[in-house]
C-alpha cells in the first residue's frame, strides 16, 4: 500500500467516524484518483460514485467537478468514450458553475482521458456528447 492510500484510508475512516461527510466525500475523491492512477477503474469508480452523492447531499456541487474528472477517467480506461466525453462536458460545466473555477485535479491524466475519447469517437460524436453533459451537469 502506497503512503497516499494509507493517509486517505486514515482520513476517510476519521471523517466516516465523525460523521464528516464532506471530508468523507474529498477523501473518496482523492482516493477514487489514486485508484484511477493505479489502474482500478472499478475501485475508482466505487470511491467516484460514493463522493459525488456524498457532494450531492451535503450540497456542495462546486467539488462534484472533481468527482466527474475521474469519472470521465474511469469511463475512458473503460472503453466508454462516449461516456467519457459525456462526463467531460458535465466536468466543463460542473466547474464553471456559479461563477467559480475548478481546477483540474491531475491535468495530466484528464488530458490523456479526453485524448482516449476523441480518439475513438467522430469529432461530431465527441462534441455531441459533451453538449449533452454541458446540459446535465451531473453523472
Amino acid at each position: 500500500m502506497t503512503p497516499s492510500r494509507r493517509y486517505l484510508d486514515e482520513s476517510l475512516e476519521f471523517a466516516q467516524r465523525n460523521a464528516d461527510r464532506w471530508s468523507a466525500a474529498m477523501s473518496l475523491a482523492l482516493l477514487g484518483h489514486v485508484e484511477l492512477g493505479a489502474g482500478d477503474v472499478d475501485a475508482a469508480r466505487r470511491c467516484f460514485d460514493h463522493a459525488t452523492r456524498l457532494f450531492d447531499e451535503i450540497g456542495n456541487l462546486l467539488y462534484v467537478a472533481v468527482c466527474l474528472e475521474g469519472q470521465a477517467g474511469v469511463a475512458a480506461d473503460a472503453g466508454e468514450p462516449e461516456r467519457a466525453a459525456e462526463l467531460i462536458g458535465a466536468r466543463e460545466a460542473a466547474a464553471t458553475s456559479g461563477g467559480n473555477q475548478v481546477p483540474l485535479m491531475y491535468p495530466a491524466h484528464y488530458e490523456r482521458t479526453v485524448e482516449k475519447a476523441r480518439a475513438a469517437l467522430s469529432a461530431e460524436a465527441f462534441e455531441d456528447a459533451c453538449a449533452r453533459g454541458r446540459g446535465r451537469a451531473a453523472p
